[in-house]
């Protein structure tokens, strides 16, 4: 039973931090003890290391098995996503029109005015735009 154990320490270590990670970890071993049981009952045996390495070998990885308790992690979450989108729509536009104004005073504010400069200081509010947006 020590690699029961083993076993259920690892796949708590890699649990999300969750409430009822203990409870999980109670859960998971219960049910190893038991299907180990079963296993030596139908086997006529007592159980032992070989039957125990073969029952966790069956069930998987730990951290497959810590991943069913969270199977989306997510970088924002599903309650908080609505209140996300509504602040990029606030804050893209708002940053578009600042890089659009700053980038129309630097070209007024230009003395030399020729094809190249003026090409160079449209590219640079796009580029700024394009970072920005991505940024955000």
């Amino acid at each position: 039973m020590k690699l029961i154990e083993r076993y259920v320490s690892e796949v708590g270590k890699n649990l999300p931090l969750i409430k009822g990670r203990e409870d999980i970890e109670k859960e998971l071993r219960s049910t190893l003890e038991d299907m180990l049981e079963e296993r030596a009952e139908k086997a006529g045996r007592p159980v032992d290391e070989a039957m125990e390495i073969e029952l966790l070998k069956e069930y998987g990885s730990p951290n497959k098995v810590a991943m069913t308790y969270n199977p989306q992690p997510y970088l924002i979450g599903p309650r908080m996503f609505p209140f996300f989108l509504t602040v990029l729509k606030i804050v893209i536009p708002i940053v578009v029109i600042v890089l659009l104004v700053l980038t129309g005073i630097q070209a007024v504010t230009e003395t030399p005015l020729m094809g190249r400069e003026f090409i160079n200081i449209i590219g640079d509010g796009l580029a700024g735009i394009v970072s920005a947006a991505i940024t955000a």
